[in-house]
């Protein structure tokens, strides 16, 4: 007998398995196509954010408990970077306040961010792993029923792009704080102080674990937002070049299949809906805390450097406001991408024929428009307002504002 070599398992959207039909001697299906988002799409980007203790990939036991143990021991050194800034006020000069300060309000905004990824991943507040299983049980399914296209290969690539800058930048940032501590680069940016400690090799040791604790907390979930982001927004364009092909098809009537395309938009609506239940908090939480930075920041930068503040110092506050402003924006326009790309086939609806248009087409074209127009489908800052481009220029408007009043007094 032949020894049968085992397919080649390729890492695409979905996985395939084969499930065995009885021989009913009809062409009954015998292969079943199951979806799994986790382990595809988002493989790399999940353990990017196991490894920052946000994620628990492990559904046994065994295995769960070493994650909580993880992240209890990262929960730990946030807390203790936390305390050290605090007690660090009471020994060091007071030039070197304002630069605790900053360092204070990114421990904190570090600390919050972790609770909120906590509860984004509980079983019983979050909503990300039943929104995983609806993916692969209804919008997976229904894409490749419908034909939509996802360049799967194109952002496969692109995830790990995102993923690779999101552990360069880390790794850079661990390297500057080395050679801070060494003091082969100067001095003078508080947050690289093992105040109220002595540096000595052990404590620039800790000092280091505390600032990859908090640099992982501070990148690693807006970088998993940004890539849900990403998949969300290619979702739409595929959904939109698949509308506008059905639509310029037949003189451009309303298509046959418009209850299905309906249908689909719907589900994927209603998985941005779910996502933004847990983000809505971390997106708050990063936009209040880097826009207060950028803020406080540049308020030091325009208003307290009196030439009392080094080089070193002034570099380290320029870094600052520009990482708080960086993460503000590039998160938001990736959010502002996927509501632009949820509203765009109202361009396509527009052009519709309606000449001798059934009643039932009537009312599920009537049902979609009314999904276009009556809702705001996008991510949201704590549930107050839709990130849209308008945001991104409110944002900006805010900056040189404050600026503008800082230069004049």
């Amino acid at each position: 007998m032949e020894k049968v070599q085992p397919p080649d398992i390729m890492d695409d959207l979905y996985e395939n398995k084969v499930v065995p039909a009885e021989n009913n001697g009809d062409n009954a299906e015998n292969e079943k196509t199951t979806f799994n988002i986790e382990k595809t799409c988002l493989k790399h980007v999940l353990l990017a954010m196991t490894i920052s203790g946000n994620y628990n990939p492990c559904k046994r036991k065994k295995y769960g408990i070493l994650i909580t143990i993880y992240r209890i021991l990262i929960l730990v050194a946030i807390l203790a970077f936390t305390a050290k800034t605090i007690s660090g006020f009471f020994y060091i000069s007071d030039k070197d306040f304002f630069g605790h300060g900053i360092v204070l309000t990114w421990n904190v905004s570090c600390l919050f961010m972790f609770l909120l990824t906590l509860r984004m991943n509980h079983s019983s507040f979050g909503n990300q792993e039943r929104t995983f299983r609806f993916w692969n049980t209804t919008i997976g399914p229904q894409m490749e029923k419908l034909g939509i296209k996802f360049d799967r290969d194109s952002f496969r690539k692109r995830q790990i792009f995102l993923c690779c800058a999101g552990a360069g930048f880390i790794t850079i940032l661990l390297l500057f704080s080395a050679l801070q501590l060494t003091g082969i680069l100067g001095s003078g940016n508080t947050a690289m102080m093992t105040t109220p400690f002595e540096n000595t090799p052990f404590t620039c040791f800790l000092q280091m674990i505390l600032i990859a604790a908090c640099g992982f907390q501070a990148n690693i979930p807006a970088l998993y937002m940004v890539v849900i982001f990403s998949l969300l927004t290619r979702c739409f364009r595929g959904f939109n070049e698949y509308l506008h092909k059905k639509m310029c098809q037949d003189a451009c009537r309303l298509p046959q299949t418009i209850q299905k395309i309906r249908e689909f938009y719907t589900d994927l609506c209603k998985i941005v809906k779910d996502f933004d239940k847990d983000f809505q908090y971390l997106l708050g939480n990063l936009c209040f805390w880097n826009i207060t930075l950028g803020l406080f920041t540049l308020y030091v930068l325009l208003h307290v450097n009196d030439g009392s503040l080094g080089l070193i110092a002034i570099m380290a506050y320029t870094f600052w406001l520009f990482l708080s402003m960086a993460i503000v924006v590039i998160v938001s326009v990736f959010a502002a991408l996927v509501h632009e790309a949820a509203h765009a086939p109202l361009d396509s609806i527009y052009y519709i024929n309606v000449q001798d248009i059934t009643v039932e087409k009537l009312a599920q074209l009537n049902l979609f428009l009314s999904k276009l127009t009556g809702t705001q489908v996008g991510f949201s800052t704590c549930g107050l307002l839709i990130i849209t481009k308008e945001f991104i220029l409110t944002i900006a408007g805010v900056f040189l504002t404050y600026f503008a009043v800082l230069y004049t007094l």
